[in-house]
């Protein structure tokens, strides 16, 4: 026993240093760079809407999770200026009544945040709220009898923000509202020697100056 102990020690020893070593070398990017020729999607943020503090054994309410993440509109175009961006979400959503379940959950993904609800009108809308500052998105419709997200679901970060200050248009509709690339041979966007781009944010309807946050700019590495 006493011949085998160290003969022991010395592969355990071996195998860790070579386990560090082949972690170390790993290289993570921050949450705000993605790499498209890597990754299809690009995180963003998790929203969530649960049962309210008013709601009663005889309100309608929706629990659900969403994530949201922007991909390249048409997974063959080349990445440059202008590319098309599309905001998609994956998560599930279940209806209740009180504590009862009306259905079964389902999952989705992806979900077209971009789409119309079916009346040619935006399905989400994007919101901050001009004293909590918090995001959410809300299904537009007719209440919570046929929404499936819900009307107020809350993000977990604050990733976008307002140019204009009334308090009354801190909303998007993502039905008009889209995302590209831009300044991919501005040097800002470089990252650790690769070239980079940015994301432009464009309102088609009654712009409010929807735009990243100053805690997130996110860079696009091309190559």
């Amino acid at each position: 026993m006493f011949f085998w102990k160290p003969i022991l020690f010395i592969l355990g020893g071996a195998t860790g240093i070579a386990g560090f070593s082949s972690l170390s070398s790993l290289e993570w990017d921050p949450e705000y760079i993605w790499r498209p020729k890597s990754k299809n999607r690009f995180y963003l943020t998790t929203c969530k809407q649960g049962r309210g503090i008013d709601d009663n054994e005889k309100s309608a309410w929706n629990n659900s999770v969403l994530q949201i993440y922007l991909t390249v509109k048409d997974s063959s175009s080349e990445i440059k200026n202008g590319t098309p961006l599309q905001l998609v979400g994956k998560g599930h959503y279940q209806k209740f009544r009180g504590s009862t379940p009306v259905n079964s959950m389902t999952h989705e993904d992806p979900v077209d945040l971009h789409k119309d609800n079916g009346s040619g009108e935006t399905w989400f809308v994007l919101s901050i709220g001009n004293v909590s500052q918090k995001t959410t998105l809300g299904e537009t419709g007719g209440g919570p009898d046929s929404e499936r997200w819900g009307a107020l679901i809350v993000c977990d970060k604050q990733i976008f923000t307002f140019n204009d200050s009334n308090p009354s248009s801190l909303s998007a509709s993502l039905l008009h509202t889209s995302f590209s690339l831009e300044k991919c041979g501005d040097v800002k966007n470089n990252y650790k020697g690769k070239q980079g781009c940015s994301i432009g944010i464009k309102e088609t309807e009654s712009s409010k100056g929807l735009k990243w946050s100053t805690e997130f700019k996110p860079i696009i590495v091309i190559n």
